[in-house]
């Protein structure tokens, strides 16, 4: 800012992620004006929360600059993208359980066998199990 002892205030004024629904700019993050970064608040919860959380994808950010405590109201905007990284695709690591062997007889009857859970990291990432029909 020109002069240096104009302080200007920012705020984010629009989130929309691409090609979807604008979302709350409150909910989306924050400008931190001393450090002069976006802050995003990347937490877990954000990531796995389906109503308020944030799904992996392209947003276009609107922030506003405002001078602080100038006489007429002068302000500009700055637009940019950010890209959230889905974490989970793919995960830093699957680790298999290690079942134990089972012997069946044929013409049994059927036989039923708990293969305990896998481990994946991060550990709020979703696992499914597909069942092979033989």
């Amino acid at each position: 800012m020109n002069p240096a002892r104009c302080p200007v205030d920012y705020t984010i004024v629009s989130a929309t992620e691409v090609g979807g629904a604008s979302i709350s700019a409150g909910s989306f993050g924050t400008y931190d004006s001393v450090n002069n970064k976006f802050v995003l608040p990347a937490s877990s919860a954000r990531y796995t929360d389906t109503t308020n959380g944030y799904k992996p994808g392209t947003y276009t950010v609107t922030v506003q600059g405002s001078v602080r405590d100038a006489v007429s109201s002068t302000t500009d905007t700055a637009t940019l993208q950010i890209t959230l990284v889905d974490v989970c695709d793919p995960p830093t690591s699957i680790t298999p359980s290690s079942p134990s062997d089972v012997s069946y007889t044929i013409s049994d009857n059927p036989a039923t066998k708990v293969v305990p859970a896998f481990s994946v990291e991060p550990s709020y990432c979703t696992l499914s199990y597909l069942t092979p029909t033989i």
